[in-house]
C-alpha cells in the first residue's frame, strides 16, 4: 500500500476537474479522493468512506475519477491505482461498505505475519522468513485477492532462492514452482511489471539449479532476463532495467553454450549498460530503492555504506574481467 502515499495531500499530481463537477462540492470532493488514495491500509480506507460516504459514494466521483483516469491514462501504475479505487467506489454503492471492503482486508493474524516477514533481512532469518511466508499463502485465497497470493509466491520464492539453510536443490525446485504459480496471475497483459519482476527471481532461481543440465538451466535464465528486458524500460525503470543487465551479464559470463567470444562480448555490453545507471554520483540514490531481487548482492555487505562501494566495484571488476578474456580470445 505505501504506493499510495504520493497522493498525499500537497503532491497531488493531477490538475483540476472539468465544470461537470459543481464548483461548490468540488473542493470536498477532491479533498475526500485525495485522502482516500493517500490511506496506507484498506481498514483505513473503510473508515474513511463510512465517515465520508456522502461525497465518495456519489455519482459525481464518478465524474472526478473520469477525469483523473484521462488525464493519467499514460502512466500505467497510476491508472491501474485510480481504476481499483473508482471500482471500489462502485461496489460500496452498489452492494454496501462491508461487502466491498470484504476481499481487501488483511486479517490480523496475516497482517502480523506480512509485518514480521518485512523485517527479516540478514541471511539467518530467511529460514524464519520462508515459515512466515507459507503461513501467510495459508491464509489468502486466490480467488479474492489474486494479487497479493501472487505477491507472497514472489517472496516465497526469492526467500527460497537465498534461503543458506536446508537442501538448495530442493529450496530452488521449490522457488521455481512458487514463480510458476505467480504467473498464473501476474499475467503480461494485466500486470506487466509484476510479471517481469517474477521472471527474474525464475532466472535467478534458473541460474542456481542444480536439477537437469547446468547449460539448459543457463539458457533458461538468459530467456527470462531477456524477456524482463522488454517490460524494464532505462526511462521508466532505471533501476530495475540496470539490475537486469547486470544479472544477464553475469548469466553470460558462466554461459556453457555459445561462442565463447560471442558470450564474453554480451558480459560486456551487459556490464556497460548496467554502468549507464550504476554511476559513483548517484548510486546512493539508486541503492536504496533496488529490489528484493538485488538480495543476493546486497547480504554480501554489512553496512550500506560499505556495500554501495562494493557493489560499484564489483560492477567495474567484472566489466574489466570480461574484458581482459575478450582481449586473449
Amino acid at each position: 500500500m505505501g504506493s499510495f502515499a504520493n497522493f498525499s495531500k500537497g503532491e497531488w499530481p493531477f490538475p483540476l476537474f472539468g465544470e461537470a463537477v459543481a464548483e461548490s462540492s468540488r473542493e470536498e470532493i477532491t479533498g475526500a479522493v485525495e485522502s482516500l488514495l493517500a490511506a496506507q491500509t484498506w481498514d483505513e480506507k473503510k473508515r474513511l468512506v463510512e465517515a465520508q460516504r456522502g461525497l465518495l459514494l456519489t455519482e459525481a466521483v464518478d465524474q472526478v475519477f473520469a477525469s483523473m483516469l484521462e488525464q493519467k491514462r499514460s502512466d500505467r501504475v497510476a491508472f491501474r491505482l485510480l481504476l481499483a479505487h473508482r471500482d471500489l467506489m462502485a461496489h460500496c454503492r452498489q452492494n454496501g461498505i462491508e461487502l466491498a471492503f470484504a476481499g481487501f482486508l488483511l486479517p490480523t493474524e496475516l497482517q502480523v505475519l506480512l509485518a514480521e516477514s518485512k523485517q527479516l533481512t540478514r541471511p539467518s532469518d530467511i529460514p524464519r522468513k520462508v515459515e512466515l511466508c507459507k503461513a501467510a499463502l495459508r491464509q489468502v485465497n486466490r480467488s479474492i485477492d489474486p494479487y497479493l497470493w501472487g505477491r507472497i509466491q514472489n517472496l516465497l520464492a526469492d526467500s527460497l532462492v537465498e534461503n543458506p539453510f536446508g537442501v538448495r536443490a530442493e529450496n530452488v525446485e521449490e522457488a521455481i514452482f512458487c514463480c510458476e504459480q505467480a504467473l498464473e496471475v501476474f499475467m503480461r497483459p494485466v500486470l506487466p511489471e509484476e510479471w517481469a519482476l517474477t521472471l527474474l527471481i525464475l532466472a535467478k532461481a534458473y541460474c542456481r539449479r542444480m536439477q537437469d543440465e547446468a547449460a539448459d538451466n543457463l539458457e533458461h535464465a538468459i530467456s527470462f532476463y531477456q524477456q524482463a528486458l522488454e517490460v524494464f524500460e532505462r526511462q521508466r525503470s532505471p533501476r530495475q532495467w540496470a539490475l537486469t543487465h547486470y544479472n544477464l551479464a553475469a548469466t553470460y559470463s558462466d554461459r556453457i553454450r555459445g561462442e565463447r567470444a560471442e558470450n564474453v562480448e554480451q558480459a560486456i555490453f551487459n556490464y556497460e549498460q548496467a554502468l549507464m545507471v550504476f554511476t559513483r554520483s548517484d548510486f546512493s540514490g539508486i541503492w536504496a530503492d533496488i529490489q528484493p531481487t538485488g538480495s543476493v548482492v546486497s547480504s554480501m555487505i554489512c553496512t550500506v555504506s560499505h556495500r554501495l562501494a562494493v557493489f560499484w566495484a564489483q560492477l567495474i571488476s567484472q566489466w574489466k574481467l570480461c574484458a581482459a578474456r575478450y582481449s586473449v580470445i
